[in-house]
């Protein structure tokens, strides 16, 4: 009732994991097209998700990221810093690689528990991330990349050598490692 009046406003009332956000891309309220019939807006998402699902509905969204310029998100302090920190870092895991891969990532402001009631037991940030027109590094099979990744990350304690021997033969391992000018004993946390 009280945003009836505004074009640019659309309440759907559905499970965002459910949902799917390209059809509000595709049919937009106010949205002007080009001469093509393609949308000239990307739409920004601005939400504060429930922590227990932050994980699946950011991949959801870095999933639909033809249809989004960006994306501002409350979250947890230490998801938020794990998605932006960098290489060398305890906290950067495949999750950050996932999420610079796609993204500029980074913490506008971090808030209190005490800025919420109740207050929940955890602080939390606000962070924004930018799509990028094109992901930073070029990959052939993005599927097979993220594969590489988890498989590096699983066992962060341990070299590449060892944390990707278990997808490929030690030999073919070696010469993907040297190719790369990559030292066998480098661990995942190293590599950017």
């Amino acid at each position: 009732d009280k945003f009836s009046a505004y074009k640019n406003f659309e309440l759907i009332n559905q499970d965002i994991l459910k949902f799917n956000i390209a059809d509000i891309f595709l049919h937009p309220r106010g949205a002007t097209r080009c001469s093509s019939g393609v949308n000239t807006v990307r739409l920004k998402v601005v939400a504060n998700l429930p922590y227990y699902i932050s994980t699946p509905i950011i991949t959801y969204l870095f999933e639909h990221r033809e249809v989004i310029k960006e994306i501002y998100l409350t979250l947890q302090k230490e998801l938020a810093s794990r998605l932006t920190t960098g290489p060398g870092s305890k906290e950067y895991g495949s999750s950050s690689c996932f999420v610079q891969f796609y993204s500029d990532a980074r913490i506008l402001f971090p808030i209190k528990n005490t800025s919420f009631w109740p207050a929940p037991k955890v602080d939390s940030c606000f962070l924004k991330l930018k799509i990028l027109s094109k992901p930073k590094v070029r990959v052939i099979n993005e599927q097979l990349f993220f594969k590489l990744v988890r498989a590096a990350f699983n066992q962060r304690r341990k070299s590449l050598k060892n944390s990707l021997g278990s997808l490929l033969p030690q030999p073919v391992l070696k010469d993907c490692l040297k190719s790369a000018q990559l030292k066998p004993s480098l661990r995942a946390e190293d590599l950017s």
